[in-house]
């Protein structure tokens, strides 16, 4: 999520404006909007077309996709004129994640098959592995699971030939998803588990605290209570580490909601903190954060029916997927 990444270091407009940044880092509108106005100072095509990224994916994580899309298209224009294929690829790679968050699965897949013809054209492994790995999500959304395990155990071929951990632990998160979208818990959490061992063994702690949200969404899933509350509980403490303060918010409602039918007094005092830290981010305006407050104070009313439970936990496991592995 770091907007001002890339950028040359002897402007000096713009290393005031990534100071200004890192101030403002959990404030995610003022972000997009230094983030709008470091894009004016920017020198140089390919670095802009690396920024135009960097906004879209900000863009994306407050789920303005229109506006997403418009950066993406205009990076996407660039790459081509300066005939910057990686760029090309890693855009038509964004492209597609928005895509697939807006459930148009065969134009996601149409942007996933050109990301990775061009990454396999320029020898781009570390991109190969990615679009293989998004390519299978994409599939298990679509409940082809048979393929969507090919397409990330072949990712997970490509991260041991390179000895990327990350990227195995993205294809292991996304073969979790698919078991436990079968209902084949034990194999989830499995992946899952491995996952975790990898994201700590590299020292990722965002990494390792979105894993354990998922091994608590299929613990609760399987109605071990106690056992997926110890993983949300272990998740937020990294987010409070780390200071994600987005990922805390979906922690805490995954914990309002586990607890909703047991510990009333917890289930109203995550609400809160969850709703306050949606305004601390200033996301209340945004479609995303729209949600996550409606939630909240759905919790705080206890007011939320079974259905609504189920799909407010379905709700925030999307959230990942719009915030997560592109």
């Amino acid at each position: 999520m770091k907007i001002s990444n890339f950028l040359k270091r002897d402007n000096m407009g713009i290393e005031r404006l990534k100071d200004e940044y890192k101030k403002l880092k959990q404030e995610y509108e003022n972000v997009l909007n230094i983030g709008i106005k470091i894009l004016e100072l920017v020198k140089g095509k390919k670095w802009k077309i690396v920024h135009l990224n960097d906004i879209g994916i900000l863009c994306n994580s407050l789920g303005k996709y229109d506006e997403a899309l418009e950066k993406y298209d205009e990076a996407l224009k660039i790459a081509r004129e300066v005939n910057d294929r990686a760029g090309e690829g890693a855009t038509l790679n964004n492209i597609g994640f928005i895509c697939k968050n807006l459930g148009r699965y065969d134009e996601a897949l149409e942007k996933y098959n050109e990301a990775l013809k061009i990454a396999r054209e320029v020898k781009d492994r570390a991109g190969e592995g990615l679009y293989l790995c998004n390519k299978g999500f994409v599939y298990g959304k679509q409940g082809k699971y048979d393929e969507a395990l090919r397409l990330c155990k072949n990712g997970i071929e490509v991260a041991r030939d390179i000895d990327n951990k990350r990227d195995k632990t993205r294809n292991l998160d996304n073969i979790g998803f698919i078991y436990s979208k079968q209902g084949k818990y034990e194999e989830a959490l499995k992946c899952y588990k491995e996952a975790l061992k990898i994201a700590k063994g590299i020292k990722h702690k965002e990494i390792e605290g979105r894993i354990l949200d998922d091994i608590g969404f299929v613990y609760g899933k399987q109605g071990k209570y106690d056992d997926a509350l110890k993983c949300y509980d272990n998740a937020l403490e990294i987010r409070t580490e780390i200071e994600d303060k987005y990922g805390e918010i979906i922690t805490r409602l995954n914990i309002g909601l586990l607890v909703s039918d047991k510990d009333k007094e917890k289930e109203i005092e995550e609400g809160g903190v969850a709703k306050d830290l949606i305004k601390k981010i200033n996301i209340k305006d945004c479609p995303t954060g729209r949600k996550f407050l409606e939630i909240a104070e759905k919790l705080i009313k206890g007011e939320m029916t079974d259905e609504e439970k189920k799909n407010a936990i379905e709700y925030l496991r999307d959230s990942w997927e719009r915030y997560r592995w592109r």
